[in-house]
């Protein structure tokens, strides 16, 4: 018996459980269409205020009810104010968390994103942000970059994100 493969969209609203080293998810989306829905899934770098489009079935969990189960995913980055604040918020970007996430947001607006890709030494106009910090960030934020790519890049030629995964880690970036 064949299960249909849904597709749904939406907004990373928070991760519940993430386990670093098989890549394991549980996460909250919040989509037009059913409002907010668990989600589970072999993914890699994913992060709260993100956009994700994810494939995948419908499943049922003893203890925690109706799940969907992430067979397929992409991600883009967030567009809003708001999406912007929690996706930097997350910490996967060293050198901001929530403090500095909401100093940089609300210096640059829904420009944040475009800023740190494309001339990330502006972000030295916020008082109290020095060099070392823009470093750090400048570089975690290639890392981050790079990791989707992979991801990407693996996904387009059939991988399962759960490959993926595993081909990421074992292979850091040479996997390509």
């Amino acid at each position: 018996m064949t299960t249909a493969v849904d597709q749904l969209s939406g907004i990373i609203d928070r991760i519940l459980f993430e386990n670093n080293q098989t890549g394991f998810y549980v996460f909250i989306i919040q989509t037009k269409k059913f409002g907010s829905i668990t989600a589970t899934g072999t993914l890699s770098s994913v992060h709260s205020g993100q956009e994700i489009h994810v494939e995948g079935t419908w499943g049922f969990h003893p203890k925690f009810g109706r799940q969907f189960l992430v067979q397929r995913y992409t991600t883009k980055l967030p567009s809003s104010v708001a999406g912007i604040k929690k996706y930097l918020s997350s910490g996967f970007i060293k050198g901001i968390g929530p403090v500095y996430a909401e100093k940089i947001v609300d210096f640059f607006g829904e420009k944040t994103l475009e800023i740190i890709e494309e001339n990330p030494d502006k972000i030295s106009d916020i008082p109290g942000i020095g060099p070392k910090r823009i470093a750090q960030i400048k570089e975690s934020w290639i890392d981050q970059k790079y990791i989707a790519k992979i991801m990407v890049f693996l996904q387009e030629k059939g991988v399962s994100s759960t490959y993926a995964t595993k081909i990421y880690k074992k292979y850091k970036n040479e996997a390509i």
